[in-house]
Formats: structure tokens, C-alpha cells, sequence
């Protein structure tokens, strides 16, 4: 698929066959903060400012804790979550990788090709 990044939109050539689709990269880092709070032991994640949490319940702010990076072929991803206390950090990364990969690739057509998840804080919940 080729992908062209303008003013951090994403537009299809495939796709502008039918009818032109353009995403945004709030959209796209919006859809991998659901993902990502989806998982079983993710309490929320953490925002790019220092000390900035951002609740599952504000989901419209969960794109200011996604770092999205985009080059030719595909799409990276940076989350950094806060870790339920008791859940093994592992095996919620790799499911957060999992789940986040698969909504942006179903949703949007994107190839993400790495999601990278950084633990920032574990919480009694």
C-alpha cells in the first residue's frame, strides 16, 4: 500500500480509486489508546509530559499519549502505560502490541509494523 504523509494525514492511492480517504494522525493514535486501555491490566496510559497520566475514561485526550511515527511503509507506534499491580508486565505488553497492531490495521488499512509499549508506572487498583 502506498501511503503519502502530508500535514500528518495519512491518503491512500489504493484507496482513491473509489473515493479519496484521508486519517489523521489523531485519529490513528486515538484508535491505538482504545486498544491499548481495552487490555486486561492497563489502568491507563501516560501522557508525553512529564507526570501527565491520561484516564481511560478521557478518551478523547488518549491520542496525546501515543507517539506515532510514520516513514514509507508503515506505521510505529510508542505507548506508554500504567500497569495494574499484580498483572504480569510481559504478557500485557505483548497483548497491548497484539490488540493495538490489529485495531489500526482493521480499522484504517495501515501497516503498523512495530508497537513499542514502555511501562511508566504500576498502580493498586
Amino acid at each position: 500500500m502506498s501511503l503519502e504523509l502530508k500535514n500528518d494525514i495519512y491518503k491512500s492511492d489504493e484507496d482513491a480509486q473509489i473515493a479519496e480517504l484521508k486519517l489523521a494522525n489523531d485519529v490513528v493514535a486515538q484508535i491505538a489508546g482504545i486498544a491499548a486501555t481495552e487490555v486486561e491490566g492497563v489502568v491507563s496510559l501516560f501522557g508525553n509530559k512529564a507526570n501527565e497520566r491520561v484516564e481511560k475514561i478521557s478518551k478523547k485526550n488518549l491520542a496525546k499519549a501515543i507517539i506515532l511515527k510514520m516513514d514509507e511503509n508503515a506505521v510505529y507506534v510508542r505507548i506508554r502505560i500504567v500497569l495494574k499491580y499484580g498483572y504480569s508486565a510481559p504478557k500485557v505488553s505483548v497483548a497491548v502490541q497484539e490488540k493495538v497492531k490489529t485495531a489500526i490495521q482493521n480499522m484504517t488499512g495501515l501497516e503498523v509494523s512495530n508497537v513499542d509499549v514502555s511501562i511508566c508506572g504500576m498502580e493498586l487498583v
